[in-house]
């Protein structure tokens, strides 16, 4: 018995198929370098947003205390008199106050309520 023996025969694919094999994968490189920059780049934006908006809502607590704070020194001069002067605590300057948060960062503020009452509306006169 005799087996017949297939030859396969292996050709070397031309020298313009092993050109266009290459160029295909830098393509498929600089995609995916692109794609990992253009994600990279995404991800900086979405963390300085972050910041930005604690830092805004950071001062709008600010805000919010200061205006309590005003709204506690008009109570406490209610109950010292009963008229309105301005040399009453809540129209004195307030000093320069001094917070540091956790982050290391130290605020410093300082305000002072103005007496609207006595001023003229221009908005009522027209």
């Amino acid at each position: 018995m005799r087996l017949n023996l297939l030859q396969i025969q292996v050709r070397k694919p031309p020298r313009q198929q092993r050109g266009i094999a290459i160029l295909s994968v830098l393509v498929i490189a600089v995609l995916v370098v692109t794609l990992a920059a253009v994600i990279f780049a995404r991800q900086s934006r979405a963390v300085r947003q972050t910041d930005n908006f604690q830092s805004l809502e950071r001062s709008w607590q600010y805000v919010l205390m200061m205006e309590q704070y005003a709204g506690l020194q008009l109570q406490l001069d209610t109950k010292d008199n009963k008229y309105d002067a301005l040399t009453d605590r809540w129209a004195q300057t307030l000093p320069t106050q001094t917070l540091s948060e956790e982050s290391g960062a130290v605020v410093r503020f300082s305000g002072k309520l103005e007496d609207m009452q006595g001023r003229f509306n221009l908005n009522n006169l027209v």
